[in-house]
């Protein structure tokens, strides 16, 4: 199967004087003008370069569509400073990618400023990569029409470009096929806490572990930043958006150092596909706090960073149903009894009281989670079977 992954690439703006930074908040006012203001659009248009005059135009035809398809019947409206550009628009004065040079109002006048990126060595890829086998036009990494970001909360600009590669991701016919002579996979299990995931080595219907990993994070500084927030609407009348912002930025960072850690075992044991737990939107009530750390939780951010790294390395994401991972027995697939006390110790390890098992509840949930991939294949494998005959 054939599909495509992508990698953002996200480099900061540094102006070498506050000049330049005001020729470009002029060209966005009026590019941002040009989306909003219907009524004077075609004037707003005529003051934009003219590469920009028909980007514009391509940019409120998308949304139109995106809107339609959604049954929105209004106008485009840009709500945040961003601006579509051409490469052209935004050209690399040197080959290191340090210095961008991007256009203003005035015609044949630029605006030289430093490229700040950390993955400056993916453009260079990107712009070094050769043809695609078999089209004549598309490259192995295509990069796409850059997109300019101002962040008001940081006062910063942002220089956005999406690379795309394709891959091509083993299909279920494949991997059932593997299972004649094993083969590696990696089983996530994402609670509210860490994040644990362990390596399997699958064979014919047996399940082998062979390593397991966990990263932590701390569930009470979001309980520490609503309370902070509550008393600061109360004292001052106003939200501790920096608290938020701040809050955000580390969840974003834990997402990612689970999905990097993840990625970097399966590449250590070389495993074919990561094996995560497939969750519905639909969580029963609970407590106050427990619905705010249910809205808090990292879940579906760790899935979107953890598939789309998988697709760029060329491994199969597959989810499983998540009923029962973590309360029946791996050996003897009895219910687990729940703890009679309150402890964290006593919650986290389980007992089966039929055969006497007794490991860490994330550990269990893993090695289900596992066994449900494994019983997947096999049952691709009948069906094919009695297809056959």
């Amino acid at each position: 199967m054939r599909a495509y992954a992508y990698k953002v690439v996200r480099g900061e703006l540094r102006f070498e004087n506050t000049e330049d930074e005001e020729k470009i908040l002029r060209l966005m006012e009026r590019w941002r003008k040009a989306i909003n203001i219907s009524e004077h659009r075609d004037w707003h248009l005529s003051a934009l370069p003219k590469s920009l005059q028909t980007k514009a135009n391509e940019f409120i035809e998308q949304q139109r569509k995106i809107m339609e398809a959604k049954r929105i019947r209004c106008e485009p409206v840009l709500h945040q400073w961003m601006m579509q550009l051409y490469p052209e628009n935004a050209r690399f004065t040197d080959k290191d990618f340090g210095h961008v040079a991007l256009t203003t109002l005035t015609p044949y006048e630029t605006v030289v400023a430093e490229f700040c990126c950390r993955r400056c060595t993916l453009l260079k890829e990107a712009s070094d990569s050769p043809i695609r086998e078999g089209c004549k036009r598309r490259h192995v990494l295509e990069t796409s029409h850059p997109k300019l970001v101002y962040d008001e909360s940081d006062k910063k600009f942002y220089l956005i470009y999406v690379i795309r590669k394709l891959v091509s991701l083993p299909t279920l016919d494949e991997l059932e096929a593997a299972l004649n002579h094993g083969f590696n996979i990696v089983s996530v299990d994402i609670n509210l806490d860490d994040l644990t995931y362990a390596v399997f080595h699958l064979n014919n219907g047996e399940e082998k572990r062979l390593h397991i990993g966990r990263c932590r994070w701390n569930v009470g500084e979001w309980i520490r930043v609503r309370r902070i927030d509550a008393f600061a609407k109360k004292r001052h009348g106003m939200s501790a958006s920096r608290h938020w912002r701040r809050l955000k930025r580390r969840g974003t960072g834990k997402a990612a150092e689970g999905a990097n850690q993840i990625m970097e075992t399966a590449k250590k044991f070389n495993a074919k596909a990561i094996i995560y737990e497939k969750l519905s939107n639909r969580f029963p009530k609970g407590s106050k706090n427990h619905n705010y750390k249910i809205h808090c939780w990292y879940h579906g951010r760790i899935v979107r960073y953890l598939v789309n790294k998988a697709r760029w390395e060329g491994l199969a994401a597959v989810p499983v149903s998540a009923w029962g991972t973590s309360s029946r027995c791996p050996r003897c697939n009895a219910k687990l009894p729940n703890p009679k006390t309150n402890s964290h110790r006593d919650w986290q390890t389980r007992r089966c009281e039929r055969c006497r098992f007794t490991d860490d509840r994330d550990h269990i949930a893993c090695t289900n989670i596992a066994r449900k991939f494994n019983r997947k294949l096999l049952k691709h494998r009948l069906r094919n079977i009695l297809q056959i005959t």
